[in-house]
C-alpha cells in the first residue's frame, strides 16, 4: 500500500481511492522519492514539478501527514488516455476559480 519506496510517505486510508497496479505504484514511489530528494536540497521548483507529475496519476500529496491519495476523478482523464487520442486532445480545465473582482469604493 505504498510507503515501501524509501520516500517516507504512506498511502492514506481515505475512502474513494482507485486501485493502482504494481507498475504504476513503482512509478508513484519513484516520483515521491525524487520529490523528497529535491526538497532536501531545497530545489523547490523541481519538487513542485514532481508534485504536478504525481497529479497526472491523480495522486495528491499531504506533506504534513506524509501521506498521499490516488483519487478517482470522473471528470478528468489521465494523460495516458489523452495521449492515445492524438494531437486533438485537450488538457483538462483548471479547477481553480478565477480571482474575485477588485472591491468597489
Amino acid at each position: 500500500v505504498g510507503g515501501s519506496g524509501g520516500h517516507g510517505y504512506r498511502r492514506s486510508e481515505e475512502a474513494g481511492q482507485r486501485e493502482i497496479d504494481e507498475e504504476e505504484q513503482a512509478q508513484i514511489d519513484a516520483l515521491l522519492l525524487e520529490r523528497v530528494q529535491a526538497k532536501r536540497v531545497r530545489d523547490f521548483a523541481r519538487a513542485d514539478d514532481l508534485r504536478d507529475r504525481l497529479r497526472e496519476h491523480d495522486c495528491f500529496v499531504d506533506d504534513r501527514a506524509n501521506t498521499y491519495v490516488c483519487r478517482i476523478l470522473a471528470k478528468r482523464r489521465r494523460s495516458s488516455d489523452r495521449a492515445s487520442e492524438g494531437s486533438e486532445a485537450r488538457p483538462p480545465a483548471l479547477s481553480t476559480p478565477p480571482p474575485p473582482p477588485p472591491p468597489r469604493f
